[in-house]
């Protein structure tokens, strides 16, 4: 049976939105793109280890990266699939 996250940080608020400001000031690239050797804006904040049984999310600032669009949603992207 599908049951909704039971986020720590709603993804509007205003706490989300200043952890979200913090990890993309702190990596403003995108860290697979780095590693692959590309130069691409981090524009997505990803977790790391994502939903635990609960379904809720780890938001420590540890557990967020910053990625580009495409690799946030690794299927769309044209550039590394």
């Amino acid at each position: 049976m599908y049951q909704p996250k039971k986020r720590t940080l709603p993804l509007y608020s205003a706490a989300w939105a200043r952890l979200r400001a913090q990890v993309l000031a702190e990596q403003p690239l995108c860290v697979d793109c780095q590693a692959m050797g590309y130069v691409t804006p981090a524009t997505e904040v990803d977790h790391i280890e994502d939903s635990r049984e609960d379904y809720s999310d780890d938001n420590r600032r540890e557990n967020l990266v910053g990625r580009c669009t495409p690799l946030s949603q690794p299927e769309d992207c044209p550039q590394h699939g």
